[in-house]
């Protein structure tokens, strides 16, 4: 934390050995030790509160490590240092991290009034998220915008409030942000910007942006591809020469997230059997993330491979849970499990079903659950299965979905572009696509291990 870095420096000043000695041991404890001695923090507060209980350093410490100590105390320090701002921050947080959130609120306006800088703001905005109220929660990040800022800060923000307005569909109140984050033309940035554009329908401004963030930094070398392979628009002969150029003078062994990446780039370009052993080696490896195992199937599927696919859905399959209920007059769904390993579950089911049709009940409430990039793959998936083994005008419908959602990041929206040019449909655009349903209420995930290997004698 940074208080404890900078209040050291002072301790060391002041020449007091016991101080800097108990100092150290605290910065040590949070640092380093907090995994062996996490209830170490409150012994330390108090010596240090007997070597010297009037040092700002020692009221920070209190208030953020040992609140049986603090609130005794903590309206006398709030008036003692009106103006001393870690003093003051550290009061507000600790009002918040124990259910105090309007005395916290109160200490944090109070502090801005005196001393206008960005800590109290963030924190404050973060009182107001946590709280749900998203009007009081902007209005704080824009007066926030209107200080200066060093590096990529203000950029940063702007993205959060273009990512929030754009998760609900807002793109006419995401625009604005989306510029200023694009404006410091990091990668991130650009990306927000594209995304709000192609959700507005303007695909040129989009395309524009992606270029320039391909064509800028090179671990976005494949944006540029994916979006006009996934859109349907853009310059896709020079997005391609580009994509390639990057995979061609690639040195040693791709992350995971690359090389799914690369076997995407493959699969697009008609190069499937080369894009299959890519995920396949992976596969075999292990079948973790959201991508991957289902990806392989999937590719295995359409090239012939039933053995493999089977396999594959039988390692990957583990059923969920979904529980609803009513806590204090509101809804509640409690997941336990992994949706993707569901889906598989339901597609092996259908694959041994046979005639019977596929269970769209079940990954209809499972998909009112998700976020828009896991519903993205999701739809892809189940899209891909419909129109392979059975209902191919429900299987075009989630394809579109999962390409009118308008996920740039999700590589299962790319293959399902591509999915939908070879049945020689045209891309839903994203201002023209039906709201999908979605859970209104908590959502509670319990994540499951994973089945552990057996271990090789």
């Amino acid at each position: 934390m940074q208080p404890v870095r900078r209040h050291t420096l002072i301790g060391y000043g002041y020449l007091d050995d016991t101080y800097r000695d108990l100092t150290l041991q605290m910065w040590w404890r949070q640092h380093a030790g907090n995994r062996y001695q996490p209830k170490a923090e409150p012994h330390v507060t108090r010596k240090l509160a007997k070597v010297s209980p009037g040092f700002p350093n020692t009221i920070t410490y209190a208030l953020y490590y040992d609140w049986e100590h603090a609130k005794r105390n903590i309206a006398e320090w709030e008036q003692q240092h009106p103006t001393n701002t870690p003093i003051q921050l550290a009061v507000a947080k600790a009002y918040a991290a124990h259910d105090q959130e309007e005395e916290a609120i109160r200490s944090l306006n109070k502090l801005i009034g005196v001393s206008p800088e960005r800590a109290p703001y963030t924190a404050l905005a973060k009182i107001y998220r946590d709280q749900k109220k998203y009007d009081l929660w902007q209005e704080t990040l824009d007066e926030l915008l209107e200080l200066p800022a060093p590096g990529l800060e203000n950029a940063t923000i702007s993205r959060d409030l273009a990512n929030h307005f754009m998760d609900k569909r807002e793109w006419e109140r995401a625009k604005p942000y989306a510029d200023r984050a694009a404006q410091s033309y990091s990668s991130w940035g650009l990306m927000a910007a594209a995304k709000c554009y192609e959700g507005l329908g303007d695909l040129d401004k989009a395309e524009q942006l992606t270029r320039a963030n391909s064509r800028r930094y090179t671990n976005a070398s494949l944006r540029w591809f994916e979006f006009c392979a996934r859109t349907g628009h853009g310059d896709y002969p020079a997005a391609q020469q580009h994509a390639q150029q990057y995979v061609n003078t690639l040195r040693g062994p791709p992350s995971d997230s690359v090389l799914a990446q690369i076997a995407t780039f493959y699969t697009c370009i008609g190069e499937k059997q080369k894009a299959y052993e890519l995920f396949k080696s992976q596969s075999d490896k292990r079948l973790v993330g959201r991508f991957k195992p289902l990806t392989t199937a999937a590719l295995a599927d359409e090239l012939g491979q039933h053995d493999v696919r089977d396999a594959i859905l039988a390692k990957f399959t583990a059923p969920i849970k979904i529980q609803k209920k009513t806590v204090d007059g509101k809804p509640v769904a409690i997941v336990s499990g992994y949706p993707l390993r569901h889906l598989a579950t339901l597609i092996r089911r259908d694959l041994e079903n046979g005639d019977k049709p596929f269970d769209t009940t079940a990954f209809e409430e499972l998909a009112a659950l998700l976020s828009d990039l896991y519903y993205a793959d999701m739809a892809y998936y189940v899209g891909r299965h419909l129109t392979a083994h059975g209902d191919v005008e429900l299987g075009r419908k989630y394809l579109k979905q999962s390409v009118a959602i308008v996920q740039p990041n999700s590589l299962a929206s790319v293959l399902a572009g591509l999915a939908l040019r070879e049945h020689k449909i045209d891309v839903i655009p994203s201002r023209d696509a039906p709201k999908r349903t979605r859970f209104k209420g908590t959502i509670e995930w319990k994540r499951l291990p994973y089945p552990k290997k057996a271990s090789k004698k």
